[in-house]
């Protein structure tokens, strides 16, 4: 099984605009639809992340993680369903870059 892993901040676009939640929610919710419908399913992780920004200043935001596991996706469609997720949320969000992480896992559902 292939687990992809999206991580996006929440709080600031790659310019320091404050996001708005209610904006943010609308393009996580469209996201977690997205990838229950390629994976099967979606869990989210909430927490806080940080960068510095262009004077040196600590920003810290908060951020979220969105992992799906493809039970019965190739490596191949598994990632380019997720990297077009992942894009999705870093143009929509004003984000420079988000993070996507796969991995080969060995699980089962029981």
């Amino acid at each position: 099984m292939i687990k992809a892993s999206i991580t996006t901040g929440l709080g600031y676009t790659k310019h320091g605009d404050k996001i708005s939640q209610k904006d943010a929610e609308g393009m996580i919710q469209h996201a977690m639809v997205q990838l229950s419908k390629d994976f099967g399913g979606c869990t989210t992780y909430q927490g806080q992340g940080a960068w510095v920004d262009g004077q040196g200043k600590l920003v810290v935001e908060q951020v979220l993680t969105i992992e799906a596991i493809g039970l019965s996706l190739s490596h191949e469609d598994a990632k380019a369903k997720a990297e077009s997720v992942a894009a999705y949320l870093r143009d929509n969000l004003g984000q420079e870059c988000v993070v996507l992480a796969f991995s080969t896992i060995d699980a089962s559902l029981v």
